[in-house]
């Protein structure tokens, strides 16, 4: 079975998330009590996830790729991972010209970046006025930490 590395923010170690419960039929409601971030603010990026289902190719008029259902049930794997581990909300998801699935951090003037490429592979990249962008691979220890450094600069 496949899933992210990601933080244990309990356990400070590198471990890998399979979700509990199936992720393509997870409603909204199970994620809305938690003790970490906005209950609100997750559920809307499950939602906007969810809504990437009915993209067809060509959608945005350009030839986009519609993301696949294998990279949206990594994304979404991806996302109840963060959640459970204390990322802060993400600002938005979208879909990807090529038929990646993007997930983002923004604030007044900095950014964060996952685009999961393939089922459970992803990179990011972080923007910082001022700093030449920084690029990665995989949601660990370092995407976690550059995470923190965007939203906190």
């Amino acid at each position: 079975m496949h899933g992210f590395a990601y933080m244990d923010t309990q356990v400070l170690a590198i471990q890998r998330y399979e979700p509990a419960v199936s992720t393509s039929t997870l409603a909204p409601s199970a994620l809305s009590a938690s003790s970490t971030g906005s209950g609100d603010s997750w559920v809307e990026r499950i939602e906007s996830l969810n809504r990437l289902h009915e993209l067809k190719d060509d959608w945005d008029g350009d030839g986009a790729i519609a993301p696949r259902n294998d990279l949206l049930s990594s994304a979404k794997a991806l996302l109840l991972g963060m959640r459970k581990n204390g990322w802060v909300a993400p600002t938005g998801v979208a879909a990807g010209p090529n038929g990646t699935v993007l997930i983002d951090w923004q604030n007044e003037k900095n950014y964060f970046e996952v685009e999961v490429v393939a089922p459970f592979q992803a990179e990011w990249m972080a923007s910082i006025p001022g700093k030449p962008p920084e690029h990665g691979k995989g949601v660990d220890l370092n995407a976690s930490e550059m995470l923190r450094r965007v939203m906190s600069a």
